[in-house]
Order: C-alpha cells, then structure tokens, then sequence
C-alpha cells in the first residue's frame, strides 16, 4: 500500500556543542556586613575574575578550593600584609577554608591588580580556568578581611560559583571530540559511540541539560543494538535529568519506539501520548501516533496528528505521503488536498514507489483511470513485489479495457498477499 506504518528513530537529534558565550556576571554579597565588602565573579569562559570593593581600609585575602574537599590547595593569589598595604603572593597547604594565610611564593597564571580611590579600595583576582580543573565546574572561595583600622581579622563567608561551559575543555581535553563521537550517526561506529558517551557522562562535567541528551542519546544507540533494557534504563535516567518539558516529551517519543520494536503497542500508544501531553511540540511523536491510528483504524484522529505534525515538518515527504493516502485511501475526502500532498511526495521522491502507489490510489478515487495506470506501473517499476500497486493498476487497467495486463496483475497480487482483494473491497475498489 501507499502508506505504511515506519518504526524508526527520527529521533530529533539535539547537538551538544560548548558555548562561545558571552560575559556571564553574578554578584555575591559577603554575610560579613559589618565590613561593607562586596564580591563580584565575572567569568568570560575563560577565566574567573573574583573582585572586591569596599572600603579602603579594608584588606582582603582571596582562598579558593580547587579541590572540592573544603581544604585550601596551593592557590591563592595576593594577600596584603597587615597594616602596610602591600601585596605577597600567598598560599595555604591543606588548612579548612578561612584558615590563617601567610606569605610566600606561589607560580600560577593568576593575576592580581588594585584601585583605590579616595575611600573606597576595588582589588581583582583574575585565574584562569586551567588553574580551576580539579574541581568540575564548581568553584568554592573565601575572603579574609583585615580591617587595617581596628587591627582585627575576620573570615569570610564561603561562596560557591559555578563555572561556565567551557571549562570542561580545560578539564577534559577529549571532551568536545567524545561529545561528537556519542553523537554519529555512523552504524559502523555504534560501539565506539557508545564508549565515548559514557565516558562523556562519567566526566561529571555534563550540566543537566546536556546530561539529559546524552543519556537519551546513549539510549537510541542501545536500542540500535537491540540492547532494549539498556535503553529504557538510559531513558529513565534523561527524564529524571531533564531540566525542560521539551527535553522529556522528546526521551518519552524515544521510549516509545523501544516499546514499538519490542512489540509492545499498547505501552508504544500510552507512551506517545504521555511525550505529546509533556510537550505538544514533539511533532515526530505527532507523525508517529498518526501512523499507529492508522493501523487502529482511527483515520481521523489519524489525519488530525498529520496535520498537526505538518505545521513544522511541512517538508517531510513520509508525512506528505501520510496525508495523501489517509484523505484517499480510509477516508476518500478532499482529494484535491490529497493529491497536493503526493505530487510533493513524488516530485522530492521520485525513487519511493510507496509515494506513486498512493497517487495512484488518488487518481482511482477520481475515476482518472489512466493516470492511476501510469503511476501503479511506475510503483511496480521501483517495487516490482508491491501487491497494492499490483492490485490498484488491476483495477485502472480494467477500466481502461487493458482485460489481459488486469488479470495478469490481478493473479500476481493475489499469489503475493491474501488480504489485498480484502483491503481494496473495504474502500469499495474492485476490478
């Protein structure tokens, strides 16, 4: 027949690429608000620039976590001796956060400057991220102030930044290559891809979002490889990951074609609604539950998700190809919209003899005998065992008095399926 019920992942595939952002700026203010100091992170992506502004009198002392276990490893940049103004470099080896600093000789690629003007005192810690790599994207700091006036120390507020994309470059120089690996959509390098999505989401770096893909991603490779568990296991990850509704009606679309290849079309149905109620605009869901309506017997609810699928996938020839043969072939309505949509077919598909079959299941609709006749005979020619384009020239070749090519097309048909004679005589099409 014309139309035909394709399980396949048109999975809407949602690249992960690392942002080439601009400027992200978030404030801090310090909980120490007797010393009227304010910190300010500004991250480029490239580094974090830690700044304080308050009053002059004020010193400050920047201790930064690298390591994630809420000790101070060998960065730190510019402590201001007491009472004299003037900066050291300075570090403190596996002391808690807001510990005691002291000077000494630090190599790092930081950098440190200071204005002041009049009362106020503006400092600038500026690190790269490759000073930041051991810590994922999670960077915990602390300020020591000594207020120069009253000869007296306090310890900072622990604040908790959270870097920009980037970073995971810096930490894993293999991560935008694994991430287009995960990605390909080479069957030959299925196994591969699947290695370099998990070591992708074994980094940590990924943010939920992205994680959220991955796994889903990492799921349809699964399922590729008829590992089902493996990929509703993925899939029930990525929705628990999923920040955004679009993100998991699309992994619901996906379990649902795992359900269709498991042969299960009750869960397949359940979970096609349950994508399309989380976001409307899973529109392959949309082209999807037209097919199994079809299979059902629900042409117009069929034909409603076709329509609405084709508000963004206007272009897709299988949609098109849907539309024709639903309005046709089930429900012999507006046959002019009909053949609108398989002349696309056909013009952008001229290889697809399902796309002709349907055409010419127009054409017998509108009594066009010898159109049907030439486009069955151009089906057969691209699909020489199709039993409905068999059947459907049959007919036309009937119509047209062609006795000897339409009995010989009819015995091929039957010899080829039982249930055609029984189909076209459902839509009141005989010989």
């Amino acid at each position: 027949m014309g139309w035909k019920s394709a399980v396949a992942f048109a999975i809407l595939w949602t690249a992960i690429a690392l942002p080439t952002q601009a400027a992200e700026t978030t404030t801090f203010i310090s909980r120490h608000l007797a010393s009227g100091l304010e910190v300010m992170v500004v991250d480029d992506g490239k580094t974090v620039e830690f700044r304080t502004g308050g009053p002059a009198h004020m010193l400050t002392t920047l201790l930064v976590d690298v390591n994630g276990d809420g000790k101070i490893t060998p960065y730190v940049d510019t402590y201001y001796a007491a009472g004299n103004g003037r900066g050291c470099t300075s570090y403190q080896l596996g002391g808690p956060l807001g510990a005691t600093s002291f000077c000494g000789t630090l190599k790092t690629g930081g950098t440190f400057t200071e204005e002041t003007a009049g009362s106020v005192r503006i400092t600038h810690w500026k690190i790269p991220y490759a000073e930041l790599t051991q810590n994922g994207r999670t960077v915990s700091y602390t300020l020591d102030f000594w207020d120069n006036n009253a000869k007296r120390r306090d310890k900072g507020s622990v604040g908790v930044y959270r870097l920009a994309s980037p970073f995971k470059s810096a930490i894993n120089p293999q991560y935008e290559a694994q991430i287009s690996l995960c990605q390909t959509r080479d069957k030959q390098r299925r196994a591969e891809a699947l290695a370099a999505c998990t070591a992708v989401i074994g980094t940590g770096l990924a943010s939920p979002a992205e994680l959220a893909i991955l796994l889903r991603v990492r799921g349809v490779l699964k399922a590729e490889g008829k590992d089902y568990a493996g990929a509703l296991a993925d899939f029930e990850k990525s929705l628990a990951a999923a920040p955004t509704s679009d993100q998991r009606g699309t992994t619901q679309y996906s379990r649902s074609v795992v359900y269709a290849l498991m042969g299960r079309p009750a869960d397949q149905a359940a979970e096609l609604d349950r994508a399309l109620t989380t976001y409307p605009g899973v529109f392959a869901a949309r082209l999807a539950r037209g097919d199994l309506r079809n299979e059902r017997g629900l042409h117009k609810e069929a034909l409603a998700d076709y329509e609405e699928a084709r508000r963004v996938l206007s272009n897709h020839l299988q949609l098109r190809n849907a539309l024709c043969w639903t309005r046709a072939a089930h429900l012999n309505i507006e046959l002019d919209k009909a053949r609108g949509d398989c002349d696309y077919a056909v013009r952008w598909g001229p290889n697809e003899g399902a796309y002709r079959d349907s055409r010419g299941m127009v054409a017998l609709r509108e009594g066009a005998w010898q159109a049907a006749f030439e486009d069955y005979t151009a089906a057969i020619g691209l699909n020489p065992d199709s039993a409905s384009s068999l059947f459907g020239r049959a007919i036309a070749a009937a119509r047209l008095g062609m006795t000897d090519r339409g009995a010989a097309d009819l015995a091929r048909a039957r010899a080829l399926s039982k249930t055609v004679e029984a189909d076209y005589a459902k839509r009141g099409l005989k010989p």
